[in-house]
């Protein structure tokens, strides 16, 4: 006959779920809610027209579109936790030089890398996980 054991406390795969739900939404809204706050201000800072500032919001969506067709690929090469770390160094420094851009094709390299970073460091990493 046998017993079943009582485990008190909360499963451990719970704990990382809402972890993961908050560091999904404190990137996300960074990089992409509170987007749209700065592009009248920027388009008008830098002589920029609107759609001109909104194709920074599609080069977002188009580099998370490469990292997810390529995840595979960098997960065989490096291991997770080293690239989300590597990845969560490079993004915050790249957010910050979106305020030194001074030309069109800056922001839309920081927009690129910051796509990137977003698809590194949320929806795919804990998809995987």
């Amino acid at each position: 006959m046998q017993t079943s054991k009582k485990t008190s406390g909360l499963f451990y795969g719970w704990i990382i779920v809402g972890l993961g739900c908050l560091i999904m939404a404190v990137i996300m809204g960074i990089i992409y809610n509170s987007f749209s706050q700065f592009i009248k201000p920027v388009s008008e800072d830098l002589g920029l027209t609107r759609q001109q500032m909104n194709l920074c919001q599609t080069l977002i969506s188009l580099s998370q579109v490469s990292i997810a067709l390529n995840w595979g690929k960098i997960l065989k090469r490096v291991s997770l936790k080293k690239y989300m770390t590597m990845i969560a160094i490079i993004a915050p420094i790249n957010f910050a030089l979106f305020s030194t851009a001074n030309s069109l094709w800056q922001l839309y390299i920081h927009s690129a890398i910051s796509g990137m970073a977003q698809a590194s460091l949320c929806t795919l990493p804990f998809a995987t996980i």
